[in-house]
């Protein structure tokens, strides 16, 4: 279906709202991912978070090390919360390390100010240093000196590297003029039909004002594919314990159930504008949600 231009790819075993020893290593993951046809992988990023999770970056080289085609996702980069050099001297070594395959979603986060005061970063600066960081990056990837808005000298970075497609995470409105700003792509998280619409709309506005092409409209789901209660109540323990949210709020947001109603909910999604997924299985053992979801995308993409 051509309206995936964008690709369905699955969150990487790299995170465990358990908290029973869940997480598994990246690179078994993303070469079965790369086997099922799915077009990306993924992982989040956060220092220290509700759940345990594993550093993202060293998770995604693990993934590109493991596989040939596949590209690799942050989804998303909490690149604020780490010095702008850093950022850009991860960004080069995960474009090298995967033959040009990464893709870079950057959020702004924030949620969790704990994780900002052990990184020495206030969270209240996040947003702008977010800016200036994308802002600078297409220059310190191909090599150039950058003087920072905050009086920071970035020298000249080695190895050089192409700039990676940039996806933008966050429904604020600073996040969407982000997004309309610098973005190929806009993230979503918690999105119904209805709001994929009207967020489309908003970021064709902000584009115009910035004189550039309308980002496509990407979306991370929850999903998980079994039957019965037992599969509701899985997904309930896993994002509550991922967010510390009451599930009612976000069941709307997901797609849980059969195959079949699977592949419902991404088609309608699809009908609404989104033009590529970050597959979330809201499941213990997310490895095994890797086959069940293949063959619900397949039913998407055959018009089934």
């Amino acid at each position: 279906m051509s309206a995936l231009r964008l690709g369905v790819g699955p969150m990487l075993p790299s995170s465990d709202p358990f908290g029973e020893g869940l997480i598994r290593p990246p690179g078994p993951a993303a070469r079965l991912a790369e086997e099922l046809g799915f077009d990306s992988v993924w992982t989040g990023d956060h220092i220290q978070f509700h759940s345990e999770m594993v550093e993202s970056v060293v998770t995604l080289a693990a993934a590109a090390g493991a596989t040939e085609r596949i590209r690799i996702g942050s989804g998303v980069l909490l690149a604020a919360i780490r010095p702008p050099a850093l950022v850009a001297k991860q960004v080069a070594a995960l474009q090298l390390v995967s033959g040009g395959r990464y893709v870079l979603g950057v959020g702004v986060g924030g949620e969790n100010p704990a994780e900002w005061e052990a990184m020495g970063v206030d969270v209240k600066t996040r947003g702008r240093r977010t800016n200036d960081l994308l802002a600078a990056l297409p220059r310190l990837l191909a090599g150039e000196a950058v003087d920072m808005p905050d009086g920071t000298s970035i020298p000249s970075l080695r190895p050089v590297a192409p700039m990676p497609p940039v996806w933008i995470g966050g429904r604020s409105e600073a996040a969407l003029t982000r997004a309309a700003r610098f973005g190929d792509a806009w993230l979503g998280l918690f999105l119904e039909p209805r709001h994929v619409v009207a967020m489309r709309e908003q970021l064709a506005e902000l584009a115009a004002v910035e004189g550039r092409p309308a980002p496509a409209v990407a979306l991370s789901i929850f999903v998980n594919v079994g039957e019965g209660d037992a599969v509701r109540e899985e997904s309930r323990r896993y994002l509550e314990g991922a967010y510390n949210v009451d599930f009612a709020k976000l069941e709307r947001y997901t797609a849980i159930g059969s195959v079949t109603q699977v592949a419902e909910k991404l088609a309608a999604l699809i009908e609404a504008g989104v033009e590529g997924f970050q597959l979330m299985p809201a499941a213990r053992d997310t490895v095994a949600q890797y086959g069940p979801l293949a063959e619900a995308v397949a039913l998407v993409r055959s018009g089934r």
